[in-house]
């Protein structure tokens, strides 16, 4: 067979595959965590005095009330396209095993 594709590793996809798992459960932790302030926030505020949904939704839900809830959103945005990042190197992995199925095929039909 000539000039077939170089398949990547197992332990190379297992790694990738990995990362992708280590970083969607930081992902979910942080999602929950984000609800969880969201809800503090909002109870509190909302204890403190008359302040219309709108403006709680539009303001102190966001960032929280001391600013807690933009700390874990900014962590979140870093990681989102972490995980994209490994997502599409385990898609051109499979890409690579698709090309070499093809070749190898390919290959097969011409010694024939």
């Amino acid at each position: 067979m000539s000039n077939l594709v170089t398949l990547p590793e197992v332990e190379e996809i297992n790694e990738v595959i990995d990362k992708i798992y280590q970083v969607s459960k930081q992902i979910a932790r942080l999602k929950l965590a984000i609800k969880i302030k969201e809800a503090e926030v909002a109870l509190k505020k909302s204890q403190e005095g008359k302040i219309s949904m709108a403006f709680l939704q539009a303001t102190y839900v966001i960032t929280g009330k001391e600013n807690e809830i933009t700390k874990l959103r900014a962590e979140l945005a870093k990681l989102e396209p972490e995980l994209e990042y490994y997502r599409n190197k385990l898609e051109m992995y499979k890409m690579i095993v698709d090309i070499w199925r093809t070749q190898s095929a390919n290959e097969r039909i011409k010694s024939v």
